[in-house]
């Protein structure tokens, strides 16, 4: 028997195309979801402090799917923290 193991190719980007506009690590929540909707799926995985530990802040993953690709956006206190891309197979 032969076992074949496929895993999704992931990279790290700042950025990624949404319909004709380009989101940005450290774009707002709120231009995220007026250039490309809601996303497809959001999880919140966490917690977190701000920069001098005063505040907590949400973490959260929104995952957008575009063309064999899916997006994993990490949000942290309404911010996009980082971008994964991620292929995919239908």
């Amino acid at each position: 028997m032969v076992l074949i193991f496929v895993s999704p190719v992931i990279a790290f980007a700042t950025n990624f195309r949404c319909g004709g506009d380009i989101i940005n690590v450290g774009d707002s929540v709120y231009k995220v979801i007026d250039k490309c909707g809601e996303p497809a799926n959001k999880n919140n995985v966490g917690y977190t402090t701000d920069s001098d530990g005063s505040n907590n802040l949400v973490v959260e993953e929104w995952v957008y799917k575009e063309a064999g690709t899916r997006y994993i956006i990490r949000v942290i206190g309404n911010r996009v923290s980082d971008i994964k891309e991620e292929r995919i197979d239908y």
